[in-house]
């Protein structure tokens, strides 16, 4: 019965997170937009922040509840899910994705540079405040870059601002306290079936709560393919995975140094770091092929097979 109990409050707790991220992204640019902030500035910056902001604030909620283990394999977890199932699955629903010059060119090699400076930064097992900062430093680079190599591409956003109402204002209210509550009760039910299993939780994190957070960043990129949206599908998770890489890494770090258990960094790191770069390799024929999507679901299964082997 305490199985069925807590692993309903995770369940729950993640639908909430994932749902008030959503409000909390619509209503904050709608409220930029009209304050006059240029739509491109909002989508580079929006669009990253909010399918990671579920991943952000269960870090922040698992350092200040003394589970600092919890962040490095959620950020982990998530990225690597994000491009073994967030690409893979799309690439198999779409038949294949074109990937556009500027992707390839820009995007990618960014996503593999944080990559790399976030697997220097957990080999030795922690993240300390400065490693933390220089995360920090990486993302706010990221969006300038992003910002100025696009900028001068992109419509600035000069047409009729939308009107904002007191209903935009609420549920912005509404969508932050809803991503606090539920991230402390996702917190909550996996230390509790962290000790229910005698397993740790840093396990659930690698598995549960990065397969819930990352939910988002999947449903995004499966409509996407299926609307032969490439660019969308493919360029909110490498958005998505520098941000966690960087911010979700970062911020929990300045607040306390972070330390990474052992699944983590023998496991889970060598395979993100691994289908990053497969990742990047497939994109420079400019197309991301139907066998090699499903090279990347088969990945992920391996890494869950190792991962429950070693339990």
């Amino acid at each position: 019965m305490e199985i069925f109990l807590w692993s309903l409050v995770l369940i729950v707790s993640l639908i909430v997170l994932v749902k008030s991220a959503d409000w909390f992204t619509d209503n904050a640019e709608v409220i930029g937009l009209s304050f006059g902030i240029p739509a491109f500035i909002i989508g580079v910056t929006l669009v990253s922040i909010g399918t990671s902001l579920p991943e952000l604030s269960t870090a922040i909620v698992a350092v200040l509840g003394g589970e600092p283990t919890i962040v490095a394999a959620n950020v982990v977890g998530s990225n690597l899910f994000n491009i073994a199932i967030g690409i893979g699955i799309p690439v198999l629903i779409a038949g294949g994705m074109a990937v556009r010059r500027d992707l390839i060119n820009l995007d990618i090699p960014l996503l593999a540079g944080v990559t790399l400076l976030g697997v220097f930064t957990l080999f030795d097992g922690s993240v300390s405040r400065v490693e933390g900062a220089i995360l920090i430093i990486a993302l706010v680079t990221y969006l300038a870059y992003t910002v100025y190599e696009r900028g001068g591409k992109k419509e600035k956003g000069k047409g009729k601002r939308p009107k904002l109402t007191a209903k935009n204002v609420i549920m912005l209210l509404v969508g932050a306290a809803g991503v606090i509550i539920g991230s402390k009760f996702v917190i909550d039910s996996v230390l509790e079936l962290s000790v229910i299993f005698s397993i740790p939780p840093s396990i659930l994190s690698l598995t549960a709560i990065a397969l819930g957070t990352s939910l988002p960043e999947l449903v995004v990129a499966a409509s996407a393919a299926r609307k032969k949206q490439y660019e969308i599908a493919l360029g909110g998770i490498v958005g998505s995975n520098v941000f966690n890489m960087t911010a979700v890494l970062g911020i929990p770090a300045l607040i306390t140094p972070l330390a990474v258990d052992e699944a983590t960094l023998l496991l889970a790191l060598p395979f993100m770091g691994g289908i990053t770069l497969l990742y990047a390799l497939s994109s420079i024929s400019r197309k991301v092929h139907v066998w090699e999507g499903a090279m990347f679901v088969l990945v992920y299964v391996l890494f869950l097979s190792k991962l429950f082997v070693a339990l």
